[in-house]
């Protein structure tokens, strides 16, 4: 081989190699970013929600639609609530928010459903908890009762 292909290999792997290393960050970029994405689609989504409550709605709901999308949030970031759980909250109100107003009804009904959910799987984690707590108390007691 001659020096001048030696140089274009060498460019072709730094290339290469430059390459490989923006997609790796794009990447890493991506995946990093993902919950900012649908942080800002979930938010947005329950914005417009809100905007389209007729005024009975507004007037009723519209403090409690906010704190429920707040809290249903906060157990979706620690975990309590599914991303399945999240993606039919979203799909919900993207059903609402493409009607040209949202009747009080409609929106109770909303707020009641993604409440239901949080509650669910807040009691559910909840009961996980007692029944571990109270089969490691049986297990103690077990042993406790073969001593005796």
């Amino acid at each position: 081989m001659n020096e001048g292909s030696t140089e274009k290999m060498d460019r072709k792997r730094s290339a290469l190699i430059i390459t490989f290393i923006a997609a790796i960050a794009v990447v890493v970029a991506l995946y990093l970013a993902r919950g900012w994405v649908v942080e800002r689609v979930y938010f947005k989504t329950a914005e417009k929600v809100a905007d389209k409550f007729s005024t009975k709605a507004k007037s009723k709901y519209f403090d409690d639609f906010h704190y429920t999308t707040n809290k249903f949030w906060t157990f979706y970031q620690n975990g309590t609530v599914s991303r399945n759980d999240l993606n039919d909250v979203i799909w919900k109100m993207r059903k609402l928010e493409k009607k040209r107003e949202v009747s009080d009804t409609e929106a109770f009904d909303l707020i009641g459903y993604v409440s239901r959910l949080y509650t669910d799987a807040m009691n559910e984690k909840l009961q996980k908890k007692i029944n571990e707590k109270m089969q490691n108390e049986r297990n103690g007691q077990k042993g406790k009762l073969k001593k005796e």
